[in-house]
């Protein structure tokens, strides 16, 4: 079978087995999950979904990072509605807040049961998502504004999603506040105050 052939089938073995993760973390939480349950749905060999993921705890991670790619493309589609640079920060969060709050797969991952495979996922191990944001958020910001700085942007892009997750985690104040506050930290160290 072509190399490319082969690639795109294992793309959507790695796709479908983790549609069906999800599907069972949402319905079931996380110790309702099998790794045979996943195998039997998607049609594959247990073996071979261990040779994809490692385990449990690597489907856990590739959802996880599914997840925020998802997130982030939303997040793009989110400050592509605005021209000024305030105006996209609070767009970029608003849009993660809000879409956090009612996500089903969000939810399963915060509950109780839950917590203690994914939170570090997002939390003390949460560096590969952090990460992610920060380049995407950065480039995109780059593209929109070319006369700011890739140092600074990097700096605030990291700071906004480090910020945004917090709230994710422990939500204390509406959206739109949180949304204005942070944007507006993150203008004033960019040098774009609100007018």
């Amino acid at each position: 079978m072509p190399n490319q052939f082969r690639d795109t089938a294992h793309q959507r073995m790695l796709d479908a087995a983790l549609d069906v993760a999800a599907d069972e973390v949402i319905s079931r939480g996380w110790s309702g999950l099998r790794m045979r349950a996943i195998a039997e749905q998607i049609g594959v060999s247990r073996q071979t979904l261990y040779t994809a993921f490692s385990d449990k705890h690597g489907v856990a991670r590739a959802l996880v990072m599914r997840h925020n790619d998802r997130f982030l493309a939303g997040v793009g589609q989110a400050i592509g509605a605005h021209r000024e640079l305030r105006a996209q920060l609070a767009a970029a969060v608003r849009f993660t807040l809000d879409t956090a709050a009612d996500d089903p797969l969000f939810k399963a991952v915060l509950a109780a049961e839950s917590s203690e495979e994914f939170l570090p996922l997002i939390t003390s191990g949460g560096a590969p998502i952090i990460v992610a944001a920060r380049e995407r958020l950065s480039a995109t910001f780059l593209a929109l504004h070319p006369d700011l700085q890739r140092g600074e942007l990097e700096v605030a892009a990291e700071t906004v999603t480090r910020l945004t997750l917090s709230h994710i985690l422990l939500p204390l104040h509406p959206t739109e506040c949180v949304a204005e506050q942070i944007a507006e930290l993150a203008s004033r160290f960019l040098g774009r105050p609100a007018a």
